[in-house]
């Protein structure tokens, strides 16, 4: 916050001892994350139901009796998709299940061409899964391109979670 002292103002505000002011943001997208993440979801579906969760900025979706959307998008330094799908612990060792929901997941709630990227690279499999470690597996794009279009493709974990099965996907970029 910035403090003005009435010194500095006309005698109109003479009795006014000192204005407040909002310090102005160092974000440097807009940090609307609900809009974006709705706006999204409406495209998807006009007539979606969610829950928003104001400490994580996801919106939370239920697909179906068992699987849940975390949706994210938007942030102030570096502009975010992210979306998580939890789903039955059985399909873990179904890799090609896991790619095609992937493909799925970027198509439908990413945009400004992390969306095509991710879904040509699947199509044309250039991507690796590293299953080095027990219980987590990560797909990694062979041809990110990320000099060229400044955006950061993270690998896509596939988890388990408990008794659930986690597909992570998140990509960003940090200049608009």
């Amino acid at each position: 916050m910035y403090t003005v002292d009435s010194a500095s103002l006309p005698d109109s505000a003479a009795s006014a001892r000192k204005i407040t002011l909002p310090a102005t943001s160092t974000c440097i997208f807009d940090t609307s994350t609900y809009k974006f993440t709705t706006t999204i979801l409406r495209e998807y579906d006009s007539t979606i139901s969610f829950l928003w969760d104001d400490t994580t900025k996801e919106a939370i979706i239920k697909v179906d009796k068992s699987d849940t959307i975390r949706l994210h998008v938007g942030g102030c330094n570096h502009f975010v998709y992210s979306v998580v799908y939890t789903t039955k612990g059985s399909l873990f060792d179904k890799d090609a299940l896991l790619v095609d929901k992937t493909k799925w997941l970027a198509k439908t709630f990413f945009r400004e061409g992390f969306d095509t990227k991710y879904v040509d690279c699947i199509t044309k499999k250039q991507y690796d899964i590293d299953k080095s470690e027990a219980g987590i597996k990560y797909l990694t794009l062979t041809n990110k391109d990320s000099a060229i279009d400044k955006k950061v493709y993270e690998p896509v974990n596939f988890e388990i979670d408990g008794n659930r099965t986690k597909i992570s996907l998140h990509a960003y970029k940090n200049t608009p």
